[in-house]
């Protein structure tokens, strides 16, 4: 699955921009620490990794080095983004393996959104960009990548899943079964449902659930 990761320290910057990227359809992670992005790159792959340039401790530019250096990242494309201009900035960008920059105060949705589809392809077989996917198989895909993420609690699963009713919908009716072969009390909230299930019950039956039964 190709998503976006974010990372900005600044969550008056982060938060919103990683929002009206969802609306449009994008599945985004965030990352508030060059160090916290590191793992989310561990943990979840992304197709492209937009990267604030002035952080504390571990800068943009340290971070495109450091993401460089994880198996399988080499190629990652990232784009910066950054308050900063002139010509010494610039030459620094071209330095890295970086696919440019975008300033912070300057760019629009649409603009940020073309750059990012440049680095997301179709497969072979003209599978949907994120955009065109629908809302089920992204809700689904969406509260399978807080399941994987490693820093995730039942309270961020089933917000998670608040936030996509149709899969949390799905989620209770399975809860709901579980209980009625067993006989068991009836299940009516998704924290019973999640806390019934388990983590690994949960990301068998989201991994089988198909776009076609949303």
């Amino acid at each position: 699955m190709a998503h976006v990761l974010l990372v900005d320290d600044e969550a008056i910057c982060r938060e919103p921009l990683a929002e009206a990227l969802r609306h449009r359809g994008f599945d985004v992670v965030t990352a508030s620490s060059g160090a916290q992005a590191v793992e989310r790159v561990r943990t979840e792959a992304p197709a492209v990794a937009l990267l604030d340039v002035n952080m504390p401790g571990m800068d943009g530019f340290a971070l495109e080095e450091e993401l460089r250096r994880l198996p399988g990242q080499q190629e990652l494309p990232i784009i910066f983004l950054t308050n900063q201009s002139g010509e010494e900035f610039r030459a620094r960008v071209r330095d890295t393996r970086a696919g440019g920059y975008l300033p912070k105060a300057g760019f629009s949705l649409d603009e940020l959104i073309a750059r990012i589809r440049k680095h997301i392809p179709q497969d072979d077989s003209g599978a949907a960009s994120p955009e065109r996917r629908s809302a089920g198989d992204r809700g689904r895909l969406a509260v399978l990548r807080v399941i994987n993420s490693s820093w995730a609690s039942v309270e961020d699963l089933v917000a998670a899943l608040e936030r996509e009713p149709g899969v949390g919908d799905r989620v209770l009716s399975a809860a709901r079964s579980a209980v009625f072969a067993r006989a068991g009390a009836p299940v009516t909230t998704l924290d019973e449902a999640v806390r019934l299930l388990g983590l690994t019950r949960l990301r068998e039956l989201l991994q089988r659930w198909d776009d076609s039964r949303s």
